[in-house]
């Protein structure tokens, strides 16, 4: 799997943006992922980059069912 290919970012006016496309494995909390994943990359991104991020959007393309 390739880690970039969900992720894309857009810089407009020294504001960062940045989409998701994501699969959560099937039972874990959708919301619970979503929240951890914008406050975790929200964090970092600003931390490394001394730039705002303006909006972080997910979008879940699926459920994966692990045995």
């Amino acid at each position: 799997d390739n880690l970039t290919k969900g992720v894309k970012v857009k810089l407009q006016d020294n504001k960062i943006t940045i989409d998701f496309h994501i699969i959560v494995v099937y039972g874990v909390s959708i919301a619970t992922v979503t929240e951890n994943l914008i406050q975790s990359v929200k964090y970092r991104v600003e931390k490394f980059t001394d730039m705002t991020v303006e909006k972080i959007n997910i979008y879940v393309e699926g459920v994966r069912i692990v045995d």
